[in-house]
């Protein structure tokens, strides 16, 4: 913003140029101040003009004349008021610094030339400098661009062989699928072999040994067996009897092993065997019953099972114990199950059978 200064009217007329005067009243140019600075401009020497008909003065001007000074050079101004005390300026000057108030040597020439060539010198430094970091950037980046590359087709190739190795182990997943099926499938044949080929065969456990056993005292005792339960064995229906060995450290002795002639005389000797225990009470079928020395010991009569027959069998006795079925019981080689008193038998033939009547089974 702007600033109008109201000057002096002294120095409004001394600023103005003075009228011409007769030769013998001119006056000589006022010396210049002593505080003007040495860029300002020489006074002007007063030329000598010829005589003119004297006019009047022109008329003084108005008091109330102003000085319009701009906002950079308000800062000036009373520098500007101090040192053109006695010269009225109606217009805006820039102040100029002239040419000769710049000193000019030779020394401050070298001195740039030597600065110049310095900032060059460290310019080329500071530019080695940076090729020599972009080179050695430039030489990581390929390696690591190379790396990259090997690393990218090593994925590839692992990539190809993990598909190759899915679709493998899909194919082997669903081989094994088959596999245990067809397994399952020749398991439960075998076993159907192995329980036709036992059907006509009982085991007889708890029975003493004797150091003079022979096949012929196995088949007098049990034909002993059967006169106790009223059941006769005529010794031409019995096949072979024989003892298993019994399992080392074990106080128990071998079972012993009778195959008939069908399966029919096996059942007979069952059922008869069940009732003389069933009417006997607590005189049931032992030692003391066919008369052999020492103390009475129970003895137990049941068909024979295949091994796997005979692991499903132990499984459901356990469950007895556990109070999660009722009874457990074999028929024909095969094991039925009856969860509570009043429900219907299960034929267990698997696990799985036995997980699905009860899920806490194994």
């Amino acid at each position: 913003m702007s600033r109008v200064q109201r000057s002096p009217p002294s120095s409004n007329i001394a600023q103005r140029k003075s009228p011409a005067l007769p030769p013998t009243e001119q006056k000589s140019p006022a010396p210049p101040p002593t505080d003007r600075k040495s860029h300002a401009p020489p006074p002007t020497t007063a030329v000598q003009k010829s005589p003119r008909p004297e006019k009047k003065s022109p008329p003084a001007p108005p008091s109330n004349l102003y000085s319009t000074v701009s906002d950079p050079e308000l800062c000036t101004l009373s520098t500007r008021q101090e040192r053109n005390k006695d010269i009225f300026v109606n217009a805006n000057r820039r102040v100029k610094r002239c040419y000769g108030d710049i000193p000019y040597c030779d020394d401050t020439e070298s001195e740039d030339m030597q600065l110049l060539s310095e900032i060059n010198k460290l310019f080329s430094e500071f530019e080695s400098k940076q090729n020599r970091k972009f080179d050695s950037l430039k030489s990581t980046m390929d390696a690591i661009s190379q790396q990259n590359s090997v690393i990218q087709a090593s994925l590839e190739f692992i990539s190809g062989r993990y598909d190759e190795l899915v679709d493998r182990l899909a194919v082997t997943e669903r081989e094994n699928t088959t596999l245990n099926k067809k397994i399952t499938s020749l398991e439960s044949k075998i076993d159907y072999l192995e329980r036709c080929s036992r059907s006509a065969m009982l085991e007889i456990n708890n029975l003493p040994a004797s150091a003079s056993e022979s096949s012929e005292s196995l088949l007098g005792t049990l034909c002993k067996i059967g006169t106790v339960i009223q059941e006769e064995i005529i010794p031409s229906n019995v096949n072979k009897v024989y003892r298993l060995k019994a399992k080392k450290d074990s106080q128990t002795f071998g079972t012993v092993v009778a195959e008939f002639k069908s399966s029919t005389i096996k059942d007979n000797i069952l059922k008869a065997t069940r009732m003389f225990n069933k009417q006997s009470g607590k005189n049931k079928l032992s030692t003391a019953s066919i008369d052999l020395p020492g103390p009475p010991k129970p003895i137990y009569i049941a068909e024979s099972l295949t091994t796997y027959g005979k692991h499903l069998y132990y499984l459901g006795r356990r469950l007895i114990k556990e109070g999660k079925c009722d009874s457990c019981w074999s028929s024909h080689g095969k094991i039925y199950i009856k969860k509570s008193a009043g429900s219907t038998p299960t034929c267990i033939n698997s696990e799985s059978d036995l997980l699905k009547l009860v899920p806490t089974a194994l």
